[in-house]
């Protein structure tokens, strides 16, 4: 008994860890689910570790198996931690990212939603009639959803945070590339590689920029992406694997109310993650995530006695370099996008 006694006074109390010591370790984690699982231990760990003390927000994909009814959740998978997460409450039919942090859920026909995975938070939206649509961006409080309803009118439906319907309008164009930036749609024709600019809300047409001058480097933009500091249009040019893949980078610039598109050999702190099918990305901050920047991530496939595997890659445009970031096996026909996870 004296002994069992003094093992259990030697039990360490978890709880009674100094602050400090609980804000060292909390900086230590470099996942967000391991740094929300440490605030659940218990209050006291909770209240030393406020949410401003967030591990850098590294993107996750978001990888929804094929066909839709098959019976399996939707996954998450995070490239930093090579760790997969799962959640019954994103189902198969999530529509490819809203830039709000949140996913676009449409299961239902008419009542779309939101959907924050890490928190399952979920912001009910109005009703609106429409399942399908192409192409879904968003600014702030603001969420537009696009498709083309006859050719060659493309429709725009737009929501206001807090609005209790939908605003809808008619913009007599088609929809191939699309972009939203600063109240404005931009939509790059394919294969004529025009840009049309039209006001978000409205659908007034504002102007049309010309494509970049052709030539070798300029074989055609296959994605088109909203950063911070712009709009790149992105020029892939494949390899059979992706490990020799090259691309060229053009940034959108306005100088004195004249538009064009630049080429450019550095996108400073930029990161470009391309999506799995062309025409879609995400651009995130190197400084604030603590990666390299100049960067562009993409994908790969590569084979191994049979088996097919997703690779990542970096690109680095400084030096021109491919270099491998992580191996993934994926369902036959599996659709995957990057999505940036967050606690608000």
């Amino acid at each position: 008994m004296a002994i069992l006694g003094a093992e259990k006074e030697a039990m360490a109390n978890w709880s009674e860890l100094p602050s400090d010591m609980l804000q060292l370790i909390s900086k230590k984690l470099p996942e967000l689910s391991d740094f929300i699982r440490f605030r659940a231990v218990c209050q006291k760990w909770r209240s030393f570790v406020p949410i401003s003390d967030l591990p850098p927000l590294l993107p996750w994909l978001v990888i929804i198996p094929f066909p839709s009814n098959y019976k399996q959740h939707t996954i998450f998978y995070s490239l930093s931690s090579h760790k997969f997460f799962t959640t019954p409450d994103a189902p198969n039919d999530t529509f490819p990212r809203s830039s709000l942090r949140y996913l676009l859920l449409n299961s239902d026909s008419t009542l779309p939603s939101l959907f924050n995975p890490v928190t399952n938070h979920v912001v009910h939206l109005p009703p609106i009639n429409i399942k399908f649509f192409d192409q879904v961006h968003s600014d702030g409080d603001s969420l537009f959803i696009c498709r083309t309803s006859g050719n060659p009118y493309l429709e725009i439906f737009h929501w206001q945070l807090g609005a209790a319907k939908w605003g809808r309008i008619y913009v007599r164009d088609s929809a191939d590339m699309l972009a939203y930036y600063k109240g404005f749609l931009f939509n790059v024709h394919k294969f004529k590689w025009i840009t049309k600019v039209f006001e978000a809300r409205t659908g007034e047409y504002v102007l049309e920029i010309p494509p970049p001058v052709w030539t070798s480097d300029f074989t055609g933009f296959n994605y088109l992406i909203k950063s911070s500091e712009g709009i790149f249009g992105v020029c892939r040019l494949l390899s059979a694997s992706g490990k020799k893949d090259s691309f060229h980078v053009y940034r959108l610039n306005s100088e004195n109310g004249i538009y064009e598109w630049t080429k450019v050999s550095n996108i400073g702190d930029c990161i470009l993650l391309l999506d799995k099918f062309f025409g879609k990305g995400l651009s995130v901050s190197a400084k604030e995530l603590g990666l390299k920047g100049n960067c562009i991530y993409f994908q790969g496939n590569q084979y191994v006695n049979g088996l097919r595997f997703t690779v990542f890659y970096r690109y680095d445009m400084k030096d021109n370099t491919v270099v491998e970031v992580a191996w993934l096996s994926e369902p036959f026909g599996s659709n995957w996008y990057w999505f940036v996870p967050s606690l608000q």
